[in-house]
């Protein structure tokens, strides 16, 4: 697999299905055991907040797997939202995967405007409907968050 791929996968359309989705999020905090450890500890703890599939109600699944990029449903075995708030959103560089045997991989698709992520420091920027995949065992990272992010992210098998 490349080690990231960056491409258009939602229409307007399909974006604006998942944000109303997650407009009715019942969100969990990064926090204690929900929390990913980064690289730097607690020096620069993550700071997001999740909604997972087995949390959302099932009148929501149908259209979630609708609005799923091609290809992907079937290779699924996670979907969640990622909300990191503006001025405090964040997730520490992840380096706990890096050398391990090649396990998952995500794929992301910005709900926003102008979401940034960096993987194995090279910045991507995106915008609604655009969407990365990347391999789990490369370092992946968002910086603190200058606006409100959201995100659609799937757990993928290779």
């Amino acid at each position: 697999m490349t080690i990231h791929i960056k491409e258009k996968h939602l229409t307007k359309k399909a974006v604006k299905a998942l944000v109303d989705i997650a407009d009715n999020a019942k969100w969990e905090d990064s926090t204690s055991i929900r929390r990913r450890m980064g690289a730097n500890g607690m020096e620069n703890p993550s700071v997001y907040k999740t909604w997972k599939w087995y949390k959302i109600p099932r009148a929501n699944h149908q259209t979630i797997i609708d609005q799923t990029p091609k290809g992907v449903w079937d290779k699924t075995f996670l979907f969640f939202f990622r909300k990191y708030d503006k001025n405090v959103g964040l997730l520490d560089k992840m380096t706990n995967w890096v050398g391990t045997k090649n396990t998952m991989s995500f794929v992301a698709v910005s709900l926003g405007t102008h979401q940034q992520i960096l993987i194995d420091g090279e910045l991507f920027v995106l915008n609604a409907g655009d969407s990365i995949k990347f391999n789990i065992t490369h370092e992946h990272e968002v910086p603190k968050v200058k606006e409100d992010n959201l995100w659609a992210i799937w757990m993928v098998s290779e």
